[in-house]
């Protein structure tokens, strides 16, 4: 499939976004259910805070190791063989997931599910910036993390009805069927996508120089800085918050799905909507006005108290709309940063290293908080702390990071 300049999306390309947009659905309510799953995972296996944290961390690890393996070879096949491959395991994973019954099998399901289901958020974007323009990538990119908001808005309270009604069990079927479906539509109805593919295959030691060469890149370096920071930032505190509503801030576990419900449902737009201000004004300049208003909610949210449902679901929204209103800029910028030729093995590389900082965060906060004798979380405001320093550093970071037509315009300047 060839990338077209017009300012109007191709029957192709609205098909593949339609496909990525559900692949990264399912992905997102297979990784997101686990946080509020975590007040029952905690009462099934009687789990201290650090070790729910390996639970979430085990998946990103796993996620990071393999991103990094992949990138050697991902950008030699076609971009529609490799999702397949890899969202097939994905598929496989969630089945073991679903027969889960202890903590060690848990523990071992997750490291499946990260080890395929990690490479497919920076696969979705290597494709993303493989067939749409700059021109309108920023949309095509909110439309894609919107499925964040749909996820919240009705995977996440469907998968929790069935937690509530049957057991913890019960989502990772329900992935595992959507999951299905969407191999089968991928595998009838996406075309090819192999322009990104060079006319010679690299040896393997010139794969792995093309890789070196990435490191070498101060802004490739500086993206996946970036990449990092905002990851750190969200992840600090996103693991834990289900708990800490249930436990501080007194609400009822069939009341979790509300938060996910109102915070999905209004970032399935404001994820839409930043990505159009971000191709209208530009993806920097709607960075340095979300990314400082995150704060707000980041301290709310790690220094609450028991208070009103309604106040909770308000800060709670405002929570999940900020800090997902960052990345569709944070991605936009990272993915217009290289050349096509190397984004697939770029990008994968880049999720690996947001799969790292998701585990490190999840370990780091899990030994900063403890269950105390009173049945609280405590030290959450500490994490609050923390994360809202890295949020400082992703604002610094992005002044760094040049879009590729940035790069070539500054090549000429001093050429000339």
């Amino acid at each position: 499939m060839k990338t077209t300049k017009n300012s109007v999306a191709t029957n192709d390309e609205k098909l593949i976004i339609l496909i990525l947009f559900f692949v990264q659905f399912t992905h997102m309510v297979d990784f997101v259910i686990m946080m509020p799953l975590g007040p029952k995972l905690v009462r099934a296996f009687s789990l201290e805070a650090h070790q729910f944290s390996f639970v979430v961390s085990s998946y990103a690890f796993a996620a990071a190791i393999s991103g990094l393996l992949s990138s050697f070879f991902i950008d030699n096949f076609d971009r529609k063989k490799v999702l397949l491959f890899f969202y097939t395991g994905f598929l496989v994973a969630n089945v073991f997931c679903a027969l889960s019954m202890n903590y060690y099998m848990l523990i071992i399901s997750r490291i499946l599910a990260g080890g395929f289901g990690g490479v497919l958020a920076g696969l979705t974007f290597s494709i993303i910036g493989d067939i749409v323009p700059e021109i309108r990538r920023g949309r095509a990119t909110g439309t894609v993390m919107s499925a964040f908001g749909t996820a919240s808005v009705v995977g996440i309270p469907l998968g929790l009805y069935l937690a509530d009604h049957f057991d913890w069990h019960s989502p990772f079927w329900l992935i595992s069927i959507l999951s299905m479906i969407v191999i089968f539509i991928t595998f009838k109805k996406m075309p090819s996508i192999i322009g990104h593919i060079e006319s010679r295959k690299l040896k393997k030691s010139e794969e792995l120089q093309k890789i070196i060469n990435l490191f070498k890149e101060p802004n490739c370096r500086r993206s996946m800085l970036l990449s990092s920071a905002y990851i750190i930032s969200g992840f600090l505190v996103i693991p834990f918050i289900s708990q800490v509503l249930v436990r501080n801030v007194g609400l009822l576990e069939n009341q979790l799905s509300l938060t996910y419900f109102f915070g999905g449902m209004f970032t399935l737009f404001s994820s839409r909507y930043i990505g159009v201000l971000a191709d209208r004004f530009g993806k920097h300049r709607v960075l340095y006005i979300v990314a400082p208003l995150s704060i707000i909610p980041i301290w709310l949210m790690t220094n609450l108290k028991v208070l009103p449902l309604s106040i909770v679901l308000i800060i709670s929204t405002s929570f999940f709309v900020l800090i997902s209103g960052r990345y569709v800029p944070v991605m936009s910028i990272i993915t217009s940063s290289v050349n096509k030729k190397i984004r697939g093995s770029f990008m994968v590389i880049n999720s690996s290293l947001q799969q790292m900082s998701m585990g490190v965060a999840s370990v780091i906060a899990g030994f900063i908080i403890s269950y105390g004798s009173d049945g609280k979380i405590h030290d959450f405001d500490k994490v609050g702390y923390f994360s809202i320093l890295m949020t400082f550093v992703l604002i610094y970071l992005s002044t760094k990071v040049k879009i590729v037509e940035e790069i070539i315009e500054d090549k000429n300047n001093i050429t000339n």
